[in-house]
């Protein structure tokens, strides 16, 4: 029984794929879980979003985010985001980047799974939001 949850949740996670959609309401087998609370978002509606108040973070390594990275976001790696999940505010939205999506849909799963209602995914990741011609800040 164990094992066959344990295959159903890895099957579970890739299908979800680093483009698709997280939220699964149009579902109707009722085996995928609705995570209502996030939502995917094009770089340039991220790019008006995150003019507001709201927690944006990098997944990506240190490394990377050193190397260049969206003005005004703040790293937080992936091997370090379990441990951080507490200090974030719940009251404001959170929006999540990465290279091309993977690590922050893994993040944006956790988030809504401890409780936050309003998690943004940058679909496509950083690639995605140079792609769109929207601003990266390089090394300085």
């Amino acid at each position: 029984m164990r094992q066959s949850i344990l295959v159903w949740a890895v099957l579970l996670f890739a299908s979800v794929g680093c483009s698709s959609p997280i939220d699964t309401s149009n579902d109707m087998s009722g085996s995928a879980p609705k995570i209502s609370a996030v939502k995917e978002v094009s770089p340039k509606e991220a790019s008006e979003g995150i003019k507001t108040d709201v927690e944006f973070i990098d997944v990506r390594s240190e490394s990377e985010f050193k190397a260049y990275r969206i003005d005004g976001s703040r790293n937080i790696p992936i091997d370090r985001f379990d441990e951080t999940i507490p200090s974030l505010d719940r009251t404001k939205p959170v929006y999540l980047v990465c290279e091309v999506g993977i690590r922050s849909t893994t993040a944006a799963k956790k988030l809504a799974e401890a409780g936050f209602t309003d998690v943004r995914h940058i679909e496509g990741g950083i690639r995605a939001w140079e792609k769109a011609g929207l601003p990266v800040k390089e090394k300085e």
